[in-house]
């Protein structure tokens, strides 16, 4: 599982009317996926979006099938 470390949130999106979201990292211009279903997909675009919108940097596992499936937001 590839390890995204001290990177920047470049872009987020998350609709609305869905349960998606997608993030592009600092480093790398390819959407991913976040996965995760109710509360995990909010926690994930909550720190993601909290990240971005402070210039904070982030930790992210994406697995094989290029999706977030963990993030931590550094301190």
């Amino acid at each position: 599982m590839p390890m995204f470390n001290n990177k920047l949130v470049m872009r987020t999106y998350a609709p609305n009317t869905s349960q998606n979201a997608w993030v592009i990292l600092e480093g790398d211009n390819a959407w991913k996926v976040i996965l995760g279903n109710g509360f995990g997909i909010n926690n994930i675009v909550s720190i993601l979006t909290s990240a971005q919108a402070n210039g904070r940097r982030v930790t992210a596992f994406v697995n094989d099938d290029n999706q977030v499936v963990w993030v931590q937001m550094i301190t």
